[in-house]
């Protein structure tokens, strides 16, 4: 009995035969393209513009629920006393998303050691550290800015904030160092959750000149 040898099909007759398929495809592709009406590439053409803006559309009302959202959330827990009674944890996440309604980037860090990171913000070319201190009775003495003043130029940070549901000794003055007591901070939360009311964004750097 004869037995069959198994015949190996040549690659290169393969690709020859898959290239004239393509070629023919797109042949016809062009055929039949150049042969649709004008009134159906306006169609088209008005389709794909439709919906471009019909999804920036619901893009924008969904940034404009988040931001409902969160100034709801912001406006809801902005009590002083409820700010004070809040884990550090839980502040720290309140003050982030405060800076973030404000239109900025911000996140909580992890504890690096850093006297004056609890927050990192930035906007553009903008880069700023943020600590944050809540609870009864607080006292800001002039040492704990200072170390915030220092801190500074390890992080390469433009300011630092210093935000505290307390208050500072009278003593402290800093230039490099925004400084937020709890009178402060509710007159800027009230602000906040006033102007961006119906998911309008709050301007930025209007929160430079609290002093």
């Amino acid at each position: 009995m004869n037995k069959r040898k198994n015949k190996k099909t040549d690659p290169l007759l393969i690709g020859i035969l898959i290239g004239v398929f393509i070629v023919a495809l797109t042949f016809d592709l062009l055929k039949w393209t150049f042969n649709i009406p004008g009134i159906a590439w306006v169609a088209t053409a008005g389709l794909l513009v439709l919906i471009y803006f019909a999804r920036s559309y619901l893009n924008e009302r969904k940034r404009a629920r988040i931001i409902e959202y969160r100034r709801q959330y912001l406006q809801k827990h902005g009590d002083l006393e409820q700010l004070k009674q809040m884990s550090p944890s839980e502040f720290e996440q309140y003050i982030s998303d405060l800076f973030v309604q404000m239109g900025y980037n911000a996140f909580v860090t992890e504890p690096n050691g850093m006297p004056c990171e609890d927050l990192i913000v930035s906007f553009d070319d903008f880069f700023a550290t943020v600590v944050c201190r809540n609870g009864e009775n607080i006292t800001v003495t002039p040492e704990e800015v200072r170390k915030c003043e220092s801190s500074l130029e390890q992080s390469n940070a433009t300011v630092a904030f210093f935000i505290t549901t307390g208050d500072f000794e009278e003593q402290i003055h800093s230039q490099s160092v925004k400084l937020m007591n709890g009178k402060d901070l509710m007159k800027l939360i009230n602000e906040v959750t006033a102007e961006t009311k119906g998911g309008q964004m709050y301007q930025p750097f209007k929160l430079l000149r609290i002093q």
